[in-house]
């Protein structure tokens, strides 16, 4: 759950960035275009790629 104009961002070691991406989408946040961070990312060995994914919630405009 997140608030009007708020962020959210998964790094995971896995292949998962279309699947995130769907859930993402049906939530209806607007989704970042996913980065692979490579074997230096964060917790990754050599043999396994890092990738992120992040969305925003659209802020929602009140009424004057």
């Amino acid at each position: 759950m997140l608030k009007p104009g708020g962020h959210i961002m998964i790094i995971d070691t896995g292949r998962n960035i279309n699947e995130y991406g769907q859930v993402f989408q049906d939530a209806g946040l607007q989704i970042a275009q996913p980065m692979d961070l490579g074997f230096n990312g964060w917790w990754a060995t050599p043999l396994t790629d890092s990738y992120v994914v992040a969305g925003n919630k659209p802020a929602t405009k009140t009424a004057a």
